[in-house]
């Protein structure tokens, strides 16, 4: 599993989910977010905008995200009958 840097919950910018070991292409994804630890009530709220595909990488604008929370991403990748998945961890902290 990858774990991301730690963001800071005034950052935003774009999570990278290479599915280039396994594939040339992807046709669709699909992002799916969920808390592992702290509180979040709406993690869906970190998810800034639908996922854009490039050749074999999905990307993922965030923003915001609970200080103090670890966020689990799970990005499923298709392309034509394969299907793949791409699991992740975020967490937010805000620096002291």
């Amino acid at each position: 599993m990858t774990e991301f840097r730690p963001k800071h919950p005034s950052e935003a910018f774009a999570l990278e989910f290479d599915f280039s070991r396994l594939t040339t292409s992807i046709d669709s994804a699909t992002i799916a977010i969920t808390v592992v630890a702290g509180v979040d009530a709406s993690p869906a709220a970190v998810l800034d905008g639908a996922a854009q595909i490039v050749g074999a990488v999905v990307y993922q604008r965030i923003r915001a995200g609970v200080d103090m929370t670890n966020y689990f991403f799970e990005a499923n990748g298709v392309s034509g009958l394969d299907k793949w998945s791409i699991e992740a961890l975020l967490p937010v902290r805000v620096k002291r």
